[in-house]
């Protein structure tokens, strides 16, 4: 399985894309090696994963830009769009709700707790209806792009995004992605941002490998050892952003990587654009059963400017082996998990949203992901109308933003058996755009 990882590109309002953007260049060649790239190591990417700061501050026209880019990127590594999973960073952030007087005194309260009284203070507000959406206000733009990919994040349910993909034994690797950025503003500094509760929800089950990928180290979080502690024990691989510093580390029960910025700031000291790419393989050594992990580290040279890999003691690529517990798949076909709560014979949408495991082997998930990315290409006007003409809404989605509401719609069309008739729908009118 390959997968690539990127952070910090920061793609800027009225810069990225304009007369006078420093990166052109650099761009092109990370496309341009990420292809390379790929086609040595003879594998499409099975995901991009992005440990946020896509944008410089969250606007939507930052985002536009960045799906554009993100399709070359996506043709570069032979993947299809929908395979990208994404978690938000400080700089994904509106900074101008965030400095609302009101949302203000919520991060304050927040910043003021410690220990037990600071996790119950966080789920406390996440809970509440008016607390949680004021908090999440800020990341609402991201949303309505990570929406794309089933990766937006609603309080109290879906603070951690998720996706599973499977290993080349038929085991899975689960994707939890978390929200370090939901108390960011200007004020941030280190040891003062957040990961909700949720995160220690995070368990070992046989047979599944659990991946982290979370924008802020554990420096930057406020008891970030215990986080750290927890995920240690859960998580064989932990991915992150923020720092621009390209590190690996590889202990006995897990691999963690902290990535270069592909957009790091021209005046940073060690300017040293990058990007990694991960080989994973599950191995049978003798009794014992392992994961084996290849980490190419790419970095940017300078004259002449490309990218090369970062070495290891002459190696190209780190490398370390984890051994995992025993498991062997007993059932061929691979199910996506809903977790539900049943009221008769009916499924509770508003329940089964709050986490819902994307199987990537599973073709009828890869085709809700592949509509809801061209349903998400009509105007709201449209899509509305859609979802009307198949009677996709209900009653309690009238108090929820649009990119639940329209989560929400896809998750029924698909219950209902309806996908054929929406993704037809949805042809129609971009013919008509």
């Amino acid at each position: 399985m390959i997968l690539v990882h990127l952070s910090d590109l920061h793609f800027k309002k009225n810069e990225t894309g304009k007369a006078f953007d420093y990166y052109v260049h650099l761009r092109n060649e990370l496309l341009k090696d990420l292809t390379e790239m790929c086609e040595e190591l003879n594998e499409p990417a099975s995901a991009i994963l992005i440990s946020g700061d896509l944008t410089f501050s969250g606007q939507i026209e930052e985002f536009e830009f960045a799906e554009s880019w993100l399709n070359e990127l996506c043709s570069s590594c032979k993947t299809e769009f929908e395979n990208i999973f994404i978690v938000p960073g400080n700089h994904d952030v509106d900074r101008k709700i965030t400095g609302d007087l009101v949302i203000q005194s919520l991060h304050q309260q927040i910043k003021s707790q410690n220990g037990h009284s600071l996790n119950d203070r966080i789920a406390l507000y996440l809970r509440d209806n008016t607390a949680s959406q004021l908090l999440y206000k800020s990341l609402g733009n991201y949303n309505n792009f990570s929406a794309k990919f089933f990766c937006d994040l609603l309080p109290p349910n879906r603070t951690i995004a998720k996706r599973d993909l499977i290993l080349n034994d038929g085991s899975t690797l689960r994707l939890h992605g978390l929200n370090s950025s939901f108390v960011s503003s200007a004020a941030d500094k280190k040891e003062d941002l957040f990961v909700d509760p949720n995160a220690f929800q995070i368990v070992k089950e046989l047979g599944i490998e659990n991946l982290v990928i979370c924008h802020h180290p554990y420096n930057w979080i406020r008891d970030g050892e215990k986080l750290r502690e927890h995920l240690d024990d859960v998580a064989i691989l932990q991915l992150f952003g923020h720092e621009h510093n390209n590190r690996i580390r590889f202990y006995r029960d897990n691999v963690t990587l902290h990535a270069s910025a592909g957009h790091p700031e021209l005046l940073e000291q060690s300017w040293e654009p990058g990007y990694n790419i991960l080989s994973l393989n599950v191995d049978n050594i003798g009794d014992k059963r392992v994961l084996d992990v290849k980490v190419h580290v790419r970095v940017w040279q300078q004259n002449p400017g490309k990218f090369r890999a970062k070495e290891d003691k002459n190696d190209v690529y780190f490398h370390h082996t984890i051994q995992l517990a025993n498991w062997e798949s007993k059932i061929k076909s691979e199910m996506v998990r809903f977790p539900e709560k049943e009221e008769g014979n009916l499924r509770q949408v508003s329940d089964v949203q709050a986490e819902v495991f994307f199987n990537s082997s599973d073709s009828s998930m890869n085709s809700l992901r592949t509509i809801a990315l061209r349903f998400f290409e009509l105007t709201l006007s449209k899509r509305l109308a859609i979802a009307g003409k198949f009677n996709l809404f209900e009653d309690e989605d009238v108090d929820q933003p649009d990119y639940e509401k329209f989560r929400r719609v896809l998750l029924r069309a698909k219950e209902r058996g309806l996908l054929e008739k929406l993704d037809l729908e949805i042809a129609n009118a971009l013919q008509d755009k």
